[in-house]
């Protein structure tokens, strides 16, 4: 599998060698759930699954890989909570002209 080595997979090598040789066996299960505690982690490791699989796919050109790296290609869709609070820094809450002082 020539994507993403599971040792590119930094602090999970142990845990991606296993599905990383499935995957170049054909042999991967038809779901995987990634768990654990929060920020060690399990998004960036089944996106380089992912990324690893879609490298090898007959016909996989770079703008596939492009297009997957900007989750815009159609085999990969990414489930997000649509609850979770979002990331925003206070500054990009306040016009270029405005400041806290003004609320």
């Amino acid at each position: 599998m020539s994507g993403a080595p599971a040792e590119a997979i930094v602090g999970h090598e142990r845990a991606m060698r296993p599905l990383f040789e499935a995957a170049r066996a054909g042999r991967l299960p038809h779901a995987l759930l990634f768990s654990g505690p929060e920020g060690v982690g399990k998004r960036t490791a089944a996106i380089g699954l992912a990324r690893a699989i879609l490298a090898e796919c007959d016909g996989a050109t770079l703008e596939d890989a492009v297009r997957f790296d900007r989750f815009a290609h159609e085999g990969f869709v990414v489930y997000a909570d649509a609850d979770a609070p979002l990331a925003v820094r206070r500054a990009r809450l306040l016009g270029e002209e405005m400041s806290e002082k003004d609320l």
